[in-house]
């Protein structure tokens, strides 16, 4: 019965939404990222493979146009090796 509820609630609110010309959704997506130093005393080590996760909404404002909007999450980084004696934690 609790199932049925939570189904019929979200079939509500989809409906709704796409009544006032809104959708959205959520994304995730692979991601590939680096550092890269200006200075000599610094080597670039590596590459770092994430990903990228999060929601959005959209609002068609004629049959043209739409406003987007939404939020992500985005890990980026990599390696980098200093050769100076500073130790870094």
């Amino acid at each position: 019965m609790k199932n049925i509820l939570i189904i019929t609630i979200i079939t509500f609110f989809s409906l709704n939404i796409f009544a006032q010309k809104f959708s959205g959704g959520l994304m995730i997506g692979p991601s590939l990222s680096w550092l890269k130093s200006e200075s000599n005393t610094v080597k670039k080590e590596g590459n770092r493979f994430s990903y990228t996760w999060g929601a959005f909404i959209d609002k068609n404002l004629g049959s043209n146009f739409a406003f987007s909007t939404g939020i992500f999450v985005n890990e980026v980084g990599g390696k980098l090796q200093y050769n100076d004696s500073i130790l870094f934690r």
